[in-house]
């Protein structure tokens, strides 16, 4: 499991390659503001453009629509210039996390490629930066896997013979926690606390697993959806000491979260 602890691109305004639409402001694509967005002009691809950055090792989207066909064909893709650095498939408009041995760009380019061409490619929300892995695994039985849930809540109203006459759906936000036990005091008084200081004013990104890997020429992946989400809100940050030792706590944070789906 990852969470991103850093987003250089805050702020910062990208040249759109592929899909330019005057209809819409190319800020929109870093812009927090979840309201807004920036949608291509081709039914297939939006490529985007940042620039030289420092290292970094992961890029993440959220508020996307590439998932064309559902046969892991569309993806995203994140490029230096003109050499592919990931590629990450999937089926579904969850968030997406790709990351790679740290790195400094002399072109920072982010493509998403709907390969259905059904419909332009949109995005609300973009980030690029530092992820740290969570030791141990970073959760326990019975975690909350936020990317495979479908956060609802129903109303409906019923006849007489209790039968309903109407149903109202609303997507919610739900809360996530995050559990990490067992971790050397090293780890809760260095990069949690950058973890923390990032989280409490900014949106980050949970990773539970790694893509499956590519299986066959055409890059196509066919067993799994990336498994991240976007967390905000964070509340319940604790840091309580091991019952046994001294050289290790127990963290845990409780976020709300916006899975795209």
């Amino acid at each position: 499991m990852i969470v991103t602890t850093s987003n250089i691109l805050l702020g910062n305004t990208p040249t759109v390659i592929d899909g330019i639409n005057a209809v819409f402001d190319t800020a929109n694509i870093t812009d927090p503001d979840f309201s807004t967005l920036y949608t291509s002009s081709s039914n297939s691809v939006l490529s985007v453009s940042f620039g030289a950055t420092g290292a970094i090792n992961y890029v993440a989207v959220a508020g996307v629509n590439i998932e064309g066909a559902k046969n892991f064909t569309s993806n995203l893709a994140v490029v230096n210039g003109s050499t592919v650095i990931a590629r990450n498939f999937v089926s579904a408009n969850g968030c997406i996390v790709a990351t790679f041995p740290s790195m400094s760009f002399s072109d920072l380019r982010i493509s998403l490629i709907n390969a259905s061409a059904d419909k332009p490619p949109s995005i609300r929300f973009c980030a690029a930066g530092n992820a740290l892995t969570i030791p141990n695994g970073g959760e326990q039985a019975g975690y909350n896997r936020q990317f495979l849930n479908r956060n609802r809540k129903t109303i409906s109203s019923l006849n007489s013979l209790a039968a309903p006459t109407s149903y109202l759906v609303n997507t919610m936000a739900p809360k996530g926690t995050l559990k990490v036990p067992n971790v050397t005091k090293g780890f809760s008084e260095n990069e949690w606390q950058d973890f923390l200081t990032f989280s409490d004013v900014n949106y980050f990104f949970v990773r539970e697993q790694s893509p499956a890997p590519i299986i066959d020429g055409a890059g196509t992946q066919s067993t799994n959806n990336d498994s991240a989400y976007l967390c905000f809100e964070p509340t319940g940050i604790k840091t309580t000491a091991h019952g046994q030792t001294r050289s290790l706590n127990n963290l845990s944070i409780t976020f709300k979260v916006f899975t795209g789906l």
